[in-house]
């Protein structure tokens, strides 16, 4: 009951936009997968990587990312427009970006075999079993978790404790994808700087303006297929 009456108190936005973020977020990862599938893929290891060792019990903070990102986007989205806007952009030219990427120059990694039976080591085995070992150039893991500290460090009324505490959370997100294996270290600085840059972009008055439109019309679009009643309340 709370968390849907939290819900009707958010901005007319937030919702039909936020939908949208994450129907692209999931077609920009998962169809270069099956539309590159059996294809060359590349090797973007370097001589740094093969130092790190595979260590387990950072398979926490890599599972963590999952439930920190719908926390971190609603909160963003939640925000008055031109902010929630701006980092909705963002977050759509760097999805657009990492879709090109995927596409272009299809990446994979050769993963170690784990075999110890500690929980950390059934939770790495658990995700090389549901994540296969390609779309890592950029690592989508360290772009997402480098977009929410942008988007909070800009956010008002976030305390300062949130954003050094998101930003702490980010590098540990950093280090998890390479001590778990799942990327290479140019993967890790290929995401943070595509979240830099597409926030940059984001925040470019011709850019913002286009998006401002497009997403405009998503949310009428939205609302118009809603009962008048409820439109209403709108």
């Amino acid at each position: 009951m709370r968390l849907a009456k939290w819900l009707r108190t958010l901005p007319r936005h937030t919702l039909p936009v936020m939908t949208l973020t994450w129907v692209w977020q999931a077609a920009s990862f998962y169809l270069p997968k099956l539309l590159v599938d059996g294809k060359p893929h590349y090797d973007l290891s370097v001589a740094l990587d093969r130092l790190i060792p595979l260590w387990p019990p950072l398979v926490i903070v890599y599972l963590a990312a999952f439930l920190s990102w719908p926390v971190c986007y609603l909160c963003c989205a939640a925000q008055e427009k031109e902010r929630a806007y701006r980092f909705l952009c963002a977050e759509f030219l760097a999805k657009a970006v990492c879709l090109a990427f995927f596409l272009l120059l299809p990446t994979a990694t050769v993963r170690p075999a784990v075999t110890g039976d500690s929980l950390c080591e059934l939770l790495v085995r658990f995700v090389y079993w549901f994540d296969s070992p390609t779309n890592l150039f950029p690592s989508v893991h360290c772009l997402m978790s480098w977009m929410c500290y942008l988007g909070v460090r800009d956010m008002p009324g976030a305390s300062r404790g949130v954003k050094q505490g998101l930003l702490a959370f980010a590098v540990a997100v950093f280090a998890s994808t390479l001590a778990t294996k799942q990327h290479y270290v140019v993967d890790v600085f290929g995401g943070v700087a595509v979240a830099q840059l597409c926030w940059y972009a984001a925040g470019a008055a011709d850019v913002r303006r286009a998006y401002t439109a497009a997403a405009d019309r998503v949310v009428d679009a939205c609302y118009a297929c809603l009962p008048r009643r409820a439109a209403a309340k709108k």
